[in-house]
C-alpha cells in the first residue's frame, strides 16, 4: 500500500531523526571514561595502601557492617569519597589536556 503524500509527511513528523554519530564525540566519550576508570583504580589502590601503613590493619571492606566501628566508617567513607572525587576530577582534566594538546581545540562538549 502506497503513502499519500499527506500521509508521508505526517509520518515523518512523527519519526524523530535519528541524530548522525560525531566519531570525534566518541572518541572523547572512550577517552574520558577510560580516564575516569584508570584515575579511580590507582587512587583506590593507592588509599588502600595508605589505609595499611598509617592504621595498620586492612580498610572496612563494608563500612555498614557492625563489625566496623562509627569512626573506622566514617573516616573510610569520607576518606574514600574525597580521594575519590579528586581522582576522576584529575583524570578528566588530565585527558581533556591531552584532547587539547592533540587537536588544537577542548574535547566535545566543552
Amino acid at each position: 500500500m502506497a503513502l499519500t503524500r499527506s500521509s508521508r509527511k505526517q509520518l515523518e513528523k512523527k519519526i524523530k531523526p535519528i541524530k548522525q554519530v560525531d566519531s570525534q564525540e566518541v572518541a572523547w566519550g572512550l577517552i574520558a571514561a577510560g580516564s575516569a576508570v584508570v584515575a579511580g583504580f590507582a587512587a583506590r589502590r593507592a588509599l588502600e595502601s595508605s589505609w595499611r601503613q598509617v592504621r595498620k590493619a586492612d580498610p572496612p571492606s563494608n563500612p555498614a557492617s557492625p563489625e566496623t566501628t562509627w569512626n573506622e566508617a566514617l573516616l573510610w567513607t569520607t576518606v574514600t569519597s574525597l580521594v575519590m572525587g579528586l581522582a576522576q576530577l584529575l583524570g578528566r582534566r588530565g585527558a581533556t589536556e591531552a584532547w587539547r594538546r592533540s587537536t588544537g581545540r577542548l574535547p566535545p562538549g566543552s
